[in-house]
């Protein structure tokens, strides 16, 4: 019979390696198809991967802390002090609060900076060229983007460190 503790660990590193997939090919596939963009039409259809992407990229990010939480209580119970006592245990709470930070970065950097991307006038033209604040806007999600890609990669190297006993 399989227990609680492994379904909440397999679906917990599920809705992670999507995190850490997501976020791995935002920096390394889609801002650089990004970046090769010269007009109007080509950022539009750049856009239109953005968005899913994003969206798909929080709704991982968010059930990656709700899985945790379950996995964490599951396996050490509610009392942090316990928790953090281990070296297992203290590199969880560690990065539990990088992946608080990570989601607080692509709420308050990522998304509203592509939303207000999404919303800046662009010329009607597909051949027209990406207006200036248009391509600052790009440039501010990417850089949200790489931050988030760094911080999820820093959590992964860190959970497989916690899962084999800390340092």
């Amino acid at each position: 019979m399989v227990s609680y503790l492994a379904i909440a660990e397999f679906f917990h590193v599920l809705f992670a390696a999507m995190w850490v997939g997501t976020s791995v090919y935002g920096e390394a596939v889609a801002f650089r198809i990004w970046r090769r963009a010269r007009t109007v039409g080509e950022m539009r259809s750049w856009l239109a991967i953005l968005r899913p992407t994003g969206i798909f990229q929080t709704v991982n990010g968010i059930l990656v802390v709700i899985t945790g939480f379950i996995y964490m209580f599951l396996l050490w119970g509610t009392d942090f002090a316990a928790i953090w006592a281990t070296p297992d245990g203290m590199l969880v709470l560690i990065s539990l609060g990088l992946v608080l930070l990570a989601l607080a970065i692509g709420f308050a950097i990522i998304t509203r900076t592509s939303i207000r991307l999404g919303r800046s006038p662009m010329p009607e033209d597909p051949a027209a060229s990406i207006p200036a604040e248009s391509l600052a806007l790009a440039e501010k999600t990417r850089r949200g983007l790489t931050a988030n890609m760094v911080i999820i990669v820093i959590v992964l190297f860190l959970m497989v460190v916690a899962a084999y006993g800390g340092f």
